[in-house]
Order: C-alpha cells, then structure tokens, then sequence
C-alpha cells in the first residue's frame, strides 16, 4: 500500500487530479476575476486556486452534490431570496446586501456550505438561521467537498463502510486509514487517498466512511487488504 507525500494545497489537488480526472477541470482566471466584480469581493487565495486546477468539478463530476463555478456563485440562498423582506429584490439588489459566499449545496438543499465573509471560515447553513462550523481551513473544506462529490459520482465506483454492517468502530477504521493510507484532510471530515491502488475516499458523517475508484476489482481487493467490509452504492 505504497504513497507519495504532499504538503500543500496545490499538491493536493494536482494529486486529485493526476489519479481520478480524465477531463479538464480547469476554470480560466478571467472568468474568476468576473466573478469577484459581480460579487464585489475578493475571493481568498485558497478559493482561486481550487478554481484554477478543478472549478469545474462540481458539474462534471455528476454527483449527487454541487460545488458552485464562479459563474454561479451567489451570496444568498433559495431560502433568502424567499425572505419576505427580499421578495421585491432583484439578483443585483441581493447580490448588493453582502450576504456570505454560497460554496456548495446539498442536491435536495437540504443544506448549504458557506464562506462566512469576515472570518473566512466555512459552516453549513441549515436554513431558517440554523447553522454549524465546519471546524475546518476553507482549504480542508474545498478537499472534503471535492472528495464527497467524488465518491458519490457516476464517473468512479463507489462504496461504504457502516457501523452496522460490521463488528469494526469507527475509530478501528479511521485508525487502518490512518496508519496505511495518504491523508490530505485529518479529522472529523478526513480525506484519504490510497495512491498505489487509486483509492480516496472520506468521512462523509459519523456513521459512514464512503471509498471510490475507477475500477470496481479495485475496491475488492482494497476491502480484503484492510480488513474494512464495504457497501457497494
């Protein structure tokens, strides 16, 4: 189960991309820096350089999930522009009042992934003012959401490890990932990639840790080396 070493950001995506991403995921500069006019604010260096290297991943990828292109960006939800007090609003108008960057969105809204515009840290918005701290640098969060939306994407095989489905823990698990496996985001939200066998995978919650490839023989094998029994999508 050999791997490579990375460090930084950068390294992390092209490592993505290099093992997992047949198509150019790449989004041209000019097309950020219109983005950033529309939206009058600058967006932090983390957030240009996703964009850079994989902008277009959440639509190609056909996930269950989206991660917005700077071309559809906004800084308020279905839920705001529904606000009474908004309901005379155009996109301008709302643009204007400042709200904070809507990264993702869950693919029934059931949640939103925001950048909350002074800390420039990222929540998820649960609607009706109900909100959580991911806890995590917007770098970790831009790997996490690439990684989720990966997993659960028609273009690579996808599979699940569930308490329920086995005698094993969660932190048995996380614990065999740990000490065989690249990490590239540590934590509640881990992201992990098996570069030998070209495996990633991630903690999509506290009951489920969700694993893909390009090849379904390859997690086969992967699940009789580790030892961590899995679901298939």
């Amino acid at each position: 189960m050999g791997n490579c070493t990375v460090k930084t950001f950068t390294e992390k995506l092209d490592l993505l991309l290099e093992l997992f991403m047949c198509e150019d995921m790449r989004v041209p500069e000019k097309e950020i820096e219109k983005a950033e006019e529309r939206l009058h604010i600058h967006f932090p260096k983390a957030l240009k350089e996703f964009y850079l290297r994989v902008g277009k991943g959440g639509n190609l990828l056909e996930s269950q999930n989206t991660i917005f292109t700077p071309k559809e960006l906004l800084n308020y939800t279905a839920e705001d522009e529904d606000a009474e007090e908004n309901e005379d609003l155009t996109e301008e108008e709302l643009l204007a009042k400042g709200g904070d960057l809507v990264l993702a969105e869950e693919n029934q809204a059931v949640w939103f992934c925001r950048l909350d515009s002074k800390t420039q840290k990222t929540y998820l918005d649960w609607g009706e003012g109900e909100r959580v701290d991911w806890e995590m640098s917007l770098e970790d969060t831009l790997l996490f959401l690439l990684t989720l939306n990966m997993t659960t994407s028609d273009a690579l095989c996808g599979a699940a490890w569930e308490p329920q489905d086995t005698d094993m823990q969660l932190d048995e698990v996380k614990k065999i990932i740990a000490d065989n496996f690249l990490l590239l985001v540590e934590g509640e939200h881990m992201v992990f990639v098996d570069v030998e066998q070209k495996v990633l995978g991630c903690q999509m919650d506290e009951q489920m840790i969700a694993v893909a490839t390009l090849d379904e023989d390859v997690l086969e094998e992967w699940e009789e080396q580790t030892g961590i029994a899995l679901s298939w999508w």
